[in-house]
């Protein structure tokens, strides 16, 4: 799975977000240290993502199942975002603080390198915490979910 941070102009892409052994997150394919920490339950649906893209300024969260050019946002599904009326809820501010947090931090940091850094731990607990259970999958990727089942 890839993950795309943006706040205004900043752009930044986290490649090979995965799982080891089927259920513990890695990044860049180094598995996180304190694995046995991360409850690996919510972590299925990085098998079945393709992309997360957090756009800071906007305040929008989207996600795709399939491969879409990351351009393209009018065909990622979206399902959070600032409306017009905004109810407070510390879980979605949290996300993007997060955000960028990690876009701040490690503007010269390599995907390899975050692995191995304070940063890595944010990302996943930005994903653990408020991303995935933000996303929720559809009839249409039933096919996914089975392609990832059988990967496993």
């Amino acid at each position: 799975m890839y993950v795309y941070l943006k706040d205004g102009q900043d752009l930044r892409y986290i490649s090979r977000v995965s799982l080891a052994d089927g259920c513990y997150p890695c990044v860049h394919n180094v598995l996180h240290e304190h694995k046995e920490l991360v409850e690996p339950a919510i972590w299925f649906k990085i098998l079945v993502l393709d992309s997360i893209y957090i756009d800071c300024s906007k305040r929008m969260f989207y996600w795709t199942t399939g491969h879409i050019g990351k351009h393209d946002l009018r065909l990622w599904t979206t399902e959070y975002g600032d409306m017009e009326f905004y109810d407070y809820d510390d879980d979605f501010d949290e996300l993007f603080l997060l955000a960028r947090k990690l876009l701040t931090e490690n503007q010269a940091i390599t995907d390899k390198a975050l692995a191995a850094t304070q940063s890595e731990q944010n990302l996943l607990r930005l994903l653990h915490c408020y991303a995935l259970p933000l996303i929720t999958l559809q009839k249409s990727d039933i096919d996914r979910v089975s392609e990832a089942l059988n990967k496993q």
